[in-house]
């Protein structure tokens, strides 16, 4: 059990439909070994702040692999659907970064899940100075094979170590991982796709029985003997169908759409945590090619008249420029280090997670079939009821009270669905 639970509650619309957002109640309950956070706390949050969050941990705690977002959405994000899955989607982000032994020490998630609106307001504002300059995106060039960077050129290179140049010991490492995702990644994109289309048949089936229950009532009402009544009452049971078909049209996004697509953006977590390693390694190199540069300098004005200051102030320079270059490398280091373990974890996670998706796929199948056999056993045995009626004699005015019936139920369903769609 986690030492922090978090909970994300009582989702609230804010503002209009153009320019509104909806907010969050999160709360945070910690355990005594967790003395840094209140015992208690609540605080209310939009998905911008999550968003923040995500990127200031990842600024802060490079090389993890940070839990993924729920992606952000222009049209339909106050449906009550899409805000459901969202709320459950960030509660399990939020779970996620307070399971992880490093993320849940940043400060910035403690403020996240404590301070005041006017202090997160503040501390997001402060933040906006961990940013890089450039963010670099990913390429074919971020592959660690840092001994052919075209940007440096050979001839730099050759006034390098090549000790130091060439020291990055798991950069075969790191480029099988990148080889992997991005080979998992095209699979998982490929099975995402399939699967929504198995969805939205699904969701056009159940709309196809629902217009056939219309139908067949309708029919039904017309006829108003025993086949009317047959009819009408097949009509009911397609319309049943179309529930089950639209439940386990949702159930599949649930239980599948949804957990791919969150598979989907992991991976994208572990290539943001490369890129970052990636960029973190030219910058210890560029760096390095300053300190050559500087050693140049401070070599040529040795033993010149009247340069004895502008050597100096070069030596301290020097000096200046190794302490940054250590911080870089050891900053560097624990990038590695942290993605390699992250991503050894990430990988033991992942069978679980699969042998769940795929088990709960084969369940929701098994059962929808289940229930579509119980559905047209029922409907046949509507049918051979209303034949073994047929062969007997009818009661005309029965015949006409059911017409009447049925007529008033099939104008009533009608009202319901068109203030339902009103509704909407």
């Amino acid at each position: 059990m986690s030492e922090l639970t978090i909970s994300v509650s009582d989702p609230k619309s804010e503002g209009s439909l153009s320019d509104g957002h909806i907010t969050y109640r999160v709360n945070s309950t910690s355990t005594s070994f967790l003395p840094k956070f209140a015992n208690e706390s609540t605080v209310v949050r939009r998905y911008n702040d999550f968003c923040w969050l995500s990127e200031v941990l990842s600024l802060t705690v490079s090389g993890c692999i940070i839990p993924s977002l729920p992606p952000k959405q222009a049209s339909g994000r106050f449906g009550s659907d899409f805000v459901h899955a969202r709320r459950k989607a960030l509660e399990k982000f939020l779970q996620k970064i307070a399971n992880h032994k490093e993320l849940i020490k940043s400060e910035y998630f403690q403020h996240f899940l404590e301070a005041n609106d006017n202090e997160l307001k503040d501390i997001i504002r402060a933040s906006q100075s961990l940013k890089p300059n450039v963010l670099n995106g990913l390429t074919d060039a971020i592959k660690s094979k840092w001994n052919s960077l075209g940007s440096l050129g050979s001839s730099t290179k050759n006034t390098i170590s090549s000790t130091e140049y060439d020291n990055d010991s798991n950069a075969i490492a790191v480029d099988e991982i990148l080889e992997y995702i991005i080979n998992i990644e095209n699979i998982i994109s490929k099975l995402l796709d399939t699967t929504t289309i198995l969805t939205d048949r699904s969701r056009k089936a159940s709309h196809s029985f629902r217009d056939i229950s219309s139908n067949f009532e309708s029919y039904g009402v017309s006829e108003g003997d025993e086949l009317g009544t047959m009819l009408y009452n097949v009509g009911n049971k397609f319309d049943d169908m179309a529930n089950t078909t639209g439940i386990h049209a949702s159930s599949q996004i649930e239980m599948l759409v949804e957990p791919l697509s969150e598979y989907l953006r992991t991976l994208a977590s572990v290539k943001n945590a490369i890129v970052q390693r990636s960029n973190k390694r030219q910058i210890y190199v560029q760096e390095l090619i300053n300190l050559e540069t500087l050693n140049m300098s401070y070599t040529k004005l040795l033993g010149q008249p009247g340069k004895d200051v502008q050597a100096q102030t070069k030596q301290k320079n020097i000096d200046i420029l190794i302490i940054k270059i250590n911080n870089i490398k050891t900053e560097f280091e624990q990038m590695t280090v942290r993605l390699l373990k992250d991503f050894q974890e990430f990988q033991l996670q992942k069978s679980l997670s699969m042998e769940n998706i795929i088990n709960s796929f084969v369940d929701l199948q098994m059962q929808y079939h289940q229930d579509s056999a119980i559905s047209w056993d029922q409907v046949t045995s509507i049918i051979n009821d209303g034949e073994e009626k047929g062969n007997g004699n009818g009661n005309g005015n029965d015949n006409m009270t059911n017409s009447t019936s049925n007529a008033e139920h099939v104008n009533a369903k009608v009202e319901d669905e068109e203030e339902e769609y009103t509704s909407i």
